[in-house]
């Protein structure tokens, strides 16, 4: 077991809390239609060029916010990375941590954990930074490395998985972070119902809604974005509308014809 995992396993024990990871997401993914070989193609990998433009990358990346955001309105969670420090930013009462250690110290884990020599070692080093930081920029137009992503950044070479696991209890249990848990489960929920509404106008019902956005405060859903008629507009509202928690819908959509008809300049 790495560092990190066992820091994760330490503080899921202690709290009593569930661990959302891939094992738990792909089999989220997999029933929405993503197969498992999307999944790990995607799964904290920079995508390669023609990903860029692919349908597959895109229902990829929604439902995983949906998956994530499903699973943490449940509940208190552990989200082991994915991208959660970009779209989980700013909520009041969630810890993003960053856990770190000097390369000399993650190529010699590297080393033991996969018994390989020191080159072998760096390769994979490499390659596993250069994915997260591409995933990172592709997906959430992010630098992973950015430290004001995170909360606390812990450094593994000097502090034991115990000591970590001490120290992140502690924090969480402090008067800042529990006086806060009605607000974060309200920001939660209104993400996460912002984020159904969105997949299920792109992916299930299929509307062409370019440059698409929703966001939900307090019942009220705010959708953006471009159509070519207006019946898709009124399907958009209609979706929203029926959301369980939305007492008003309103629509930022601009009909966007396929074919001009004005006159030319």
């Amino acid at each position: 077991m790495c560092i990190r995992d066992r820091i994760v396993d330490l503080v899921a024990r202690r709290l009593k809390l569930q661990v959302v990871d891939k094992k738990s997401l792909e089999h989220y993914l997999v029933t929405h239609g993503i197969s498992e070989e999307s999944v790990e193609r995607y799964d904290e990998k920079k995508p390669g060029f023609w990903d860029l433009f692919s349908l597959d990358r895109d229902r990829y990346y929604h439902y995983l916010k949906a998956s994530i955001l499903d699973a943490v309105c449940e509940g208190d969670h552990i989200v082991v990375g994915r991208g959660a420090p970009v779209f989980l930013a700013g909520i009041p009462g969630i810890l993003h941590l960053r856990i770190v250690a000097p390369t000399e110290t993650r190529v010699l884990r590297i080393m033991e954990q996969n018994s390989c020599d020191e080159q072998h070692a760096r390769k994979l080093l490499h390659q596993s930074d250069h994915n997260r930081a591409g995933y990172y920029h592709v997906f959430f137009n992010a630098d992973w490395d950015a430290p004001e992503l995170y909360d606390m950044v812990v450094n593994t070479a000097t502090l034991a998985p115990e000591t970590v696991a001490d120290t992140i209890h502690a924090v969480l249990q402090s008067s800042s972070f529990r006086e806060n848990s009605e607000a974060t489960q309200k920001r939660i929920t209104e993400m996460a119902t912002s984020q159904r509404i969105l997949t299920r106008i792109l992916f299930e019902e299929q509307i062409p809604l370019r440059f698409a956005s929703v966001d939900v405060t307090d019942e009220v859903v705010t959708i953006g974005g471009a159509v070519n008629i207006d019946t898709d507009i009124q399907r958009c509202k209609k979706i929203a509308a029926e959301t369980e928690g939305i007492r008003e819908v309103v629509t930022e959509i601009v009909n966007v014809p396929e074919t001009y008809e004005g006159p030319y300049m």
